[in-house]
C-alpha cells in the first residue's frame, strides 16, 4: 500500500513519450477510440463510448483487442459497482490520451457524453453530468459558445448540488457550487446559488458566513429588498451555528427593523423566531419570549409552519432556563412533531436536541440516549454541525453515568480531527476533556489546548468553556481556592445552564472546607430552577453546610437523600463523586465508609484517579471508627438519660 501522498510525485517526459509513442504505432480508428474513451475518464463503459464517438456499431471487438495490448482491462472485481467495464491499466495512459485531442475536440466530445448521460436521465449521473458541461465550457472559446455551456453546466451543477444535499453530501455540494459560482457573473443566478451555498456550508461545518455575506449583497445589487432581508436572517443562522452569538444578535436586531420597513411579513417573522434563539442563546429568556410570540402569530395565520416550529422551539428552551419545564417539553414535543412531520432534517435534529435538553433535568438518562440518537441521525444525514453537538452533549451525559467513556472518546477524537470550524474544535475538546480531567491526565496540557483555542474570543459559549475547564483541573491538582473563582467567573459569563459551574463551585467549597462558600453556592443554587437532577445538587450542597456546620445528623441525610436520587436518575459516576464530598466532611461516619466501598470499584474501572486519591486521604484523614462491638460496650455503659 502507498506510504504517503504520490500525487506531487512528477512524471518523466520520457515516460509519457512512451505512452505517447505507444499509441502512435496504433492505427488511427483505435487511437480514436481511446481518445474518446479518454474523454469518459479512467472507467468507462462501452454504451457511453459509442455515444461519445457518436456511431452505433458494436466496439467490444476492438476494447477486447485494447485489453490484449495491455492499454486496457477489464474491471472484474465482484464488489466493484463498475464490475464488466473497461478501465485504462494505467491513469498515465488516459491522462495522455486525453492531451492529445485538439481543444475543440473536447469541447465535442464533453457535450456528446453530457447529452449522453441527460438521455439516461438517472439522477445517480447528476455529478458526472455536470463534470463533463465544465469540462466542455473550460475548451470553449469566449463568447457566445462558452456563455451558451456555461448556462449549460450551471444547471448541471446546480442539480448535482441539490442531488449531493439531499444525501447529506454537503461538502460535495458546495464544490458543485462554487464551480458554478466560478462560471456565473449575474447578480441574478449568482443570489441564489450563494444562498445555497451557505446552507450547505454550515451543515457541513466548514466557513459559511461569507457565502451568507455574499448573497445579501448580490441581492441587493438586484434591489431585491425582501431576499435581502431573507438572506440576512439565514446570515444570523449561520452566525449562531457557528459559535458567534452576540454577532448573530447585532445583524438580526438591525434586520427586524429593515423587514419593518419594507413590510414583509413572512421574512419579519423568520427573523424573529431566529433572533429568539440568540436571545435564548445568550440566556435574555424575557426578551427570546417575547421575539417568539411576535414571530407567532404572524406564522399562524400564513401557515408557515417551519417558523412556529422554529419559534416553539426557541420560546420553549427560553422557558426551560427559568425553570418552566412542563411548558417547555411540551413546546419542544410540538416543535419535534411538526419537524417529523416536515421535510427539513437539519431542524428537525436541532428539535432533537432542544427536546433532550428540556427533559435533562427529570430524565437524564433518557435526554442522553436522545442526543445520540440525533448525533446518530445527524451523521447519516451529513450535518456536521449538528453532529458536532449532539455528540459532545450526549458523551456529556455518558460521562456522569459512568459508561463507555473510551469508546465515546474515540468518536470524540474522530469528529475532532475532521472539524474546521473554531467553534466546533472548542466544544468537541472541552467535552472531550471529562474524562481526561476525571482521570488527572497532563492537566496543564489541557488548560494550555483550551486557552489557545479560545484565543481573544468575547463570545460567552467560549470563555464558560474555558474557565470550567481551568476550574476542574485546578481542583483536581490540589486547589479548591483557584477551583472556586474559576467557577463563579463562569456563571459570570453565561446566564443559561448556570447549575454547572455551581457544582463545579459547590464541590471546591467542600474540598477547602469553606463554610462561606458552602453557604454562598447553597443559596445560589436554591435560588435556582430545579427539576429531580437540580433537587440532588440543593440536597448536596444544604449538606455541605450542615457537616460544615457541625450538624452532623442533617448532613448525613442530605447527602444519603442527594446520592439516592442520582442512582435513581443512573447518574453513577456523579453519585460516586458525591460519595467522595461526604467523605471529605464526614470520613469518620461509618455510613460514609460504607459508601465509600461501594463507589470504589467504579472509580477503579473509570481510572479516575484524582478522586480515588481524594477518598483515600479523606478517609485516611480520620481514625478507624470501632468495631461493632466496641460500640455494642459503648452503648451498654452510657447511662439512661
Amino acid at each position: 500500500e502507498p506510504t504517503g501522498d504520490l500525487t506531487s510525485i512528477s512524471v518523466p517526459d520520457s515516460l509519457r513519450s512512451l505512452i505517447a509513442s505507444r499509441l502512435d504505432g496504433l492505427d488511427a480508428t483505435d487511437r480514436l477510440l481511446l481518445q474518446d474513451a479518454a474523454v469518459l475518464g479512467q472507467v468507462f463503459s462501452a454504451d457511453a463510448l459509442a455515444a461519445v464517438g457518436g456511431g452505433s456499431e458494436d466496439l467490444e471487438p476492438r476494447l477486447r483487442a485494447l485489453v490484449r495490448r495491455e492499454l486496457l482491462e477489464v474491471e472484474s472485481d465482484p464488489r466493484s459497482p463498475e464490475r464488466g467495464q473497461y478501465r485504462f491499466v494505467q491513469s498515465l495512459i488516459q491522462e495522455v490520451a486525453y492531451g492529445t485531442l485538439a481543444r475543440r475536440d473536447r469541447r465535442s466530445r464533453h457535450l456528446a457524453v453530457a447529452r449522453h448521460y441527460e438521455a439516461i436521465g438517472d439522477e445517480e449521473l447528476a455529478g458526472a453530468l455536470a463534470s463533463h458541461y465544465v469540462a466542455a465550457h473550460q475548451a470553449s472559446d469566449e463568447g457566445p459558445e462558452a456563455d451558451a455551456v456555461a448556462a449549460q453546466a450551471r444547471l448541471a451543477l446546480s442539480s448535482a448540488a441539490e442531488r449531493a444535499a439531499s444525501l447529506g453530501a454537503h461538502e460535495q455540494a458546495v464544490k458543485h457550487l462554487d464551480q458554478a459560482l466560478a462560471i456565473t457573473a449575474e447578480p441574478a443566478n449568482r443570489a441564489s446559488l450563494l444562498d445555497r451555498a451557505a446552507l450547505s456550508a454550515g451543515a457541513a461545518s466548514r466557513e459559511a458566513v461569507r457565502y451568507a455575506e455574499a448573497a445579501i449583497e448580490a441581492y441587493r445589487q438586484l434591489g431585491d429588498g425582501v431576499a435581502a432581508a431573507g438572506a440576512t436572517a439565514r446570515l444570523g443562522r449561520v452566525l449562531t451555528d457557528a459559535g458567534e452569538v452576540v454577532r448573530a444578535t447585532e445583524v438580526l436586531e438591525v434586520a427586524v427593523a429593515d423587514a419593518e420597513t419594507i413590510g414583509d411579513e413572512p421574512v419579519l417573522a423568520q427573523i424573529l423566531a431566529y433572533l429568539s434563539r440568540c436571545y435564548m442563546r445568550l440566556g435574555l429568556t424575557d426578551k427570546a419570549v417575547e421575539a417568539a410570540d411576535r414571530a407567532l402569530p404572524i406564522a399562524e395565520r400564513l401557515d408557515l409552519d417551519a417558523i412556529v416550529a422554529e419559534a416553539f422551539v426557541n420560546k420553549g428552551s427560553a422557558l426551560n432556563i427559568v425553570g418552566r419545564r412542563r411548558e417547555s417539553i411540551a413546546l419542544q414535543q410540538a416543535a419535534l412533531d411538526m419537524a417529523v412531520a416536515g421535510t427539513d432534517r437539519n431542524f428537525e435534529m436541532r428539535a432533537r436536541n432542544n427536546f433532550a435538553s428540556a427533559i435533562s433535568e427529570d430524565d437524564p438518562a433518557r435526554s442522553t440516549r436522545l442526543f445520540l440518537e440525533a448525533a446518530e441521525l445527524a451523521r447519516q444525514v451529513g450535518d456536521r454541525g449538528m453532529y458536532n453537538w449532539t455528540l459532545g452533549t450526549g458523551v456529556a451525559g455518558l460521562y456522569g453515568e459512568g459508561r463507555d467513556w473510551d469508546v465515546h472518546a474515540a468518536l470524540m477524537r474522530e469528529a475532532l480531527e475532521s472539524a474546521t470550524l473554531s467553534h466546533d474544535r472548542l466544544r468537541l475538546r472541552t467535552f472531550l476533556s471529562l474524562a481526561e480531567m476525571a482521570r488527572g491526565e497532563r492537566p496543564d496540557e489541557l488548560v494550555a489546548e483550551i486557552t489557545q483555542l479560545v484565543g481573544d474570543s468575547e463570545e460567552p459559549d467560549d470563555l464558560f468553556s474555558l474557565y470550567m475547564v481551568k476550574g476542574t483541573t485546578a481542583l483536581l491538582a490540589g486547589d479548591p481556592e483557584a477551583a472556586f473563582r474559576d467557577a463563579m467567573l463562569a456563571m459570570d459569563v453565561v446566564a443559561q445552564n448556570q447549575e454547572v459551574p455551581l457544582g463545579l463551585a459547590a464541590r471546591a467549597a467542600i474540598w477547602s472546607r469553606n463554610l462561606d462558600h458552602a453557604r454562598r453556592t447553597a443559596e445560589l443554587r436554591a435560588a435556582l430552577p430545579a427539576g429531580a437532577y437540580g433537587r440532588t445538587e440543593i440536597a448536596r450542597a444544604t449538606a455541605a453546610v450542615a457537616a460544615l456546620e457541625g450538624r452532623t445528623k442533617d448532613a448525613l441525610a442530605g447527602f444519603r437523600d442527594a446520592r439516592a436520587g442520582l442512582v435513581r436518575l443512573e447518574q453513577m459516576f456523579e453519585a460516586a463523586c458525591y460519595v467522595v464530598d461526604a467523605a471529605v466532611l464526614l470520613p469518620g461516619e461509618p455510613e460514609v465508609r460504607a459508601w465509600a466501598a461501594e463507589v470504589r470499584p467504579l472509580l477503579e474501572e473509570l481510572s479516575a484517579r484524582p478522586y480515588l486519591q481524594k477518598l483515600a486521604e479523606a478517609l485516611g484523614s480520620a481514625p478507624e471508627p470501632p468495631s461493632p462491638q466496641a460500640r455494642a460496650d459503648v452503648h451498654a455503659e452510657t447511662p439512661t438519660p
